[in-house]
């Protein structure tokens, strides 16, 4: 469960070049509440292909942080129509000096 401070961006808030930052509690299951801070920056508008087909996309950086840690960086590539995210990639926090570690989703079809 997330609870933001600020009100999230609407759809129409979404084009190269916004900035948007706020910090939520995080609660997960019967965990204790986290804070965390994020800030989101939508980069370029891209093309997709999934299946032999286009999607245009808008590539959204997000940096998530916990306390004054190091940040996760989370690239998504939206297909605002559908609102499917067509592409995530997460660059794991790591501990200094450690290798940095990149974790990649993505669609390979739409049925």
């Amino acid at each position: 469960t997330f609870a933001w401070q600020k009100r999230l961006p609407s759809v129409g808030d979404l084009r190269v070049g916004y900035t948007f930052e706020s910090a939520t509690t995080l609660q997960s299951g019967s965990g204790e509440p986290r804070t965390m801070t994020s800030k989101v920056t939508v980069l370029a508008a891209e093309t997709i292909s999934v299946g032999g087909c286009d999607y245009p996309v808008l590539k959204v950086l997000q940096e998530n942080r916990f306390r004054q840690g190091t940040p996760s960086l989370v690239t998504h590539y939206l297909h605002v129509r559908s609102m499917l995210t067509m592409r995530t990639i997460i660059g794991a926090p790591v501990r200094p000096g450690a290798a940095p570690k990149t974790v990649e989703h993505h669609i390979t079809s739409l049925d």
